[in-house]
C-alpha cells in the first residue's frame, strides 16, 4: 500500500475517533484568521496580561478574521466572546490603547477598533520585579528555632523601576486614579457614595458621571490618545468637582465640591 493511502487512512481514523468521542476537531477549512508570522513573532516578545490578550484576540478575530482592517465592536460582543464583565473589558481596552497595540476610534454609532500592525510603534510595559520569599531560621522567646519567611528584594541598582517596600501602602498616582474612575472602579464607587450620602439621587449622579467620562475619554483624530491624556496636568478630583459645579442640581448646595477619590 502506498504511503499516501496510509496517510489518508490515518486521517480518516482520526476524524472518526473525534466524531465518535465528541472531542474538538477544528479544521482550517471551516474558517481561519490569516495573521502574518511577523506579527505573531512580535506578539510573542511583548508582555500582555490575560484580560488584555483575550480582548486583543477578539479584535484580531473580528478584523483579520473577516479580512478587515478595523471593526466596530460593542462591549457586549467583547463580554460574550471573552467571558469577561464590562469593567474588565474596559480595563483591557485601556491597557491595549496605552501600549499602542490597538487604536480606538470613538464614533456616535460605537467604538471602532484597529490593530496597530506596525510593532515598532508599540509601547511595551516593563516587568516589575517581584520580591522573593525565602525561608530563614528565626529564634522565638522560648529559644526554639522556627522557620520564618524573610522577604528578599531583587537587586535594583541598575534598574530605574522603584520597588514598593513590603508592608508599605502604595499611594495611587493621579493617572491611576483617572484610569480607575473612567473604568468605573473603586474611585467611581467612592465618588458615587459621596454624592448619595449628600442626598443626590444615584441615577442623577451616575448620569452626570457618564457624561464626564464620555467627554474626557474621547480620542483624538489619530485614535491614539484620549482627551484627558493630552492635558499637561489632570487631577480627577478637581476636574470632577469643577464639572459638577456647573450643573444646577449639584451647584445649589455645592454637593459636588470636595470630592476625594
Amino acid at each position: 500500500m502506498s504511503r499516501s493511502l496510509l496517510r489518508v487512512d490515518s486521517s480518516s481514523k482520526l476524524l472518526l475517533f473525534a466524531w465518535k468521542n465528541n472531542v474538538a476537531n477544528p479544521q482550517k477549512e471551516n474558517g481561519y484568521t490569516a495573521i502574518a508570522n511577523e506579527i505573531l513573532e512580535a506578539l510573542a516578545k511583548i508582555r500582555i496580561n490575560g484580560e488584555a490578550r483575550q480582548v486583543l484576540d477578539v479584535i484580531l478575530r473580528k478584523t483579520y478574521g473577516y479580512h478587515k482592517k478595523q471593526d466596530r465592536i460593542s462591549l457586549s460582543q467583547f463580554a460574550k466572546a471573552t467571558g469577561l464583565d464590562s469593567k474588565a473589558v474596559c480595563r483591557a481596552i485601556t491597557k491595549l490603547t496605552s501600549m499602542d497595540i490597538v487604536i480606538k476610534i470613538s464614533s456616535k454609532d460605537g467604538n471602532i477598533y484597529v490593530f496597530q500592525k506596525d510593532n515598532d510603534k508599540w509601547s511595551p510595559v516593563a516587568k516589575v520585579p517581584v520580591a522573593k520569599q525565602v525561608v530563614a531560621k528565626g529564634v522565638v522567646a522560648s529559644g526554639k528555632n522556627v522557620d520564618k519567611p524573610v522577604a528578599i528584594l531583587p537587586h535594583t541598582k541598575e534598574r530605574k523601576i522603584s520597588i514598593q517596600k513590603i508592608g508599605e501602602e502604595k499611594k495611587p498616582l493621579p493617572r491611576d486614579k483617572a484610569v480607575d474612575f473612567f473604568n468605573k472602579g473603586d474611585s467611581f464607587k467612592r465618588a458615587l457614595g459621596y454624592l448619595t450620602d449628600k442626598g443626590v439621587a444615584e441615577n442623577l449622579a451616575t448620569m452626570e458621571f457618564n457624561k464626564f467620562i464620555s467627554y474626557w475619554t474621547e480620542t483624538n483624530s489619530t485614535g491614539k490618545k484620549q482627551r484627558w491624556e493630552m492635558e499637561k496636568v489632570f487631577d480627577i478630583n478637581r476636574r470632577l468637582g469643577l464639572w459638577l459645579s456647573k450643573v444646577n442640581q449639584f451647584n445649589n448646595n455645592k454637593k459636588g465640591k470636595g470630592i476625594i477619590l
